[in-house]
C-alpha cells in the first residue's frame, strides 16, 4: 500500500469504506445476517479459513455460510482498529484495506468463549448502491479456544540493519 497521491483516498471515499467496516462489524455482533450479506457486492467472497470450505463467493452461499457461524453463537463483539485503506491505482471506484481485529465468541453450553486476533485483508468496490466489501480474507494471528482451520496471520517484516 503506496502513498503515492493517485492511491490515497479522499475524504469522504475513506469514511464511507470506515462505515462499512464498522457496520460488518455491528452486523455481526447483532447477529444480523441479512445486515451483514447487504454489505457485500452480489459477487462479495468471504475467506474464513485455510480449507477448502473457506471461501465463499455471492449473497446466498455468504447467507447460508454466515448464517451457519452465527448461528452457533449465543453473543459476539467485534473490535477494529489500525484501518488502511488505499485506492487502486487507476480505479476511482476500487480500493483496498487492512483492518485489525479482536474479536471475542460466546457460545452456548459449557463451551469456553473464544477469542481471535487477526486482520482483515479487505477489497472494496463502489457502485450504484455505493461501497460494498468485494473480497474479505481473515488472517488470523492468534486465538483461544476457537480452534479451526485459520488463514496463517501475514508473514512478519523484519528490518535488520
Amino acid at each position: 500500500m503506496g502513498n503515492t497521491e493517485s492511491s490515497v483516498l479522499g475524504y469522504d471515499d475513506h469514511s464511507e469504506i470506515v462505515e462499512l467496516i464498522h457496520g460488518y462489524c455491528a452486523a455481526v455482533d447483532d447477529l444480523d445476517i441479512e445486515a451483514l450479506v447487504d454489505l457485500f457486492a452480489p459477487d462479495g467472497s468471504m475467506c474464513f479459513t485455510s480449507d477448502e470450505r473457506g471461501t465463499v463467493t455471492g449473497h446466498e452461499a455468504l447467507r447460508r455460510r454466515i448464517g451457519k457461524v452465527l448461528g452457533s453463537l449465543e453473543a459476539t463483539s467485534h473490535h477494529v482498529s489500525n484501518i488502511r485503506l488505499t485506492r487502486v491505482d487507476g480505479d476511482p471506484d476500487a480500493a483496498t484495506g487492512i483492518t485489525y481485529l479482536y474479536a471475542w465468541h460466546r457460545f452456548p453450553g459449557d463451551r469456553p468463549d473464544g477469542y481471535l486476533w487477526g486482520r482483515y485483508h479487505d477489497r472494496y468496490v463502489r457502485g450504484p448502491a455505493g461501497w460494498k466489501i468485494a473480497s474479505r480474507v481473515l488472517r488470523i494471528a492468534g486465538e483461544q479456544d476457537f480452534a479451526m482451520p485459520w488463514n496463517p496471520p501475514d508473514p512478519p517484516r523484519r528490518v535488520i540493519s
